[in-house]
């Protein structure tokens, strides 16, 4: 896991697949692992991860650090399209 500065009022990992393997790592637990890396201590994440040993991962993660973990499941998203979430990305630099 790569360290990070900043502490949000919650993180977010989105559903761990096979992409950007290059980067985070070969296998869905590796991956895992390594968004899991975003987690802080006590500070809420929520994730859309339906791989069950991605969510082992993550959920072992998060209770390490007392994150409280939410699950949203595909039928918790459809019911959320109506909403507009904005995100604000910071750059350094």
């Amino acid at each position: 896991m790569r360290p990070n500065i900043v502490t949000p009022l919650a993180s977010i990992i989105t559903n761990v697949q096979l992409d950007h393997q290059h980067w985070l790592g070969e296998t869905l637990p590796e991956i895992a692992r390594e968004k899991a890396g975003i987690i802080k201590e006590s500070v809420p994440i929520i994730t859309g991860t339906e791989d069950p040993a991605a969510l082992e991962i993550i959920t072992e993660t998060a209770r390490k650090y007392h994150a409280p973990l939410t699950v949203v499941t595909p039928s918790d998203a459809k019911a959320m399209d109506r909403y507009e979430i904005a995100l604000a990305v910071i750059i350094n630099g």
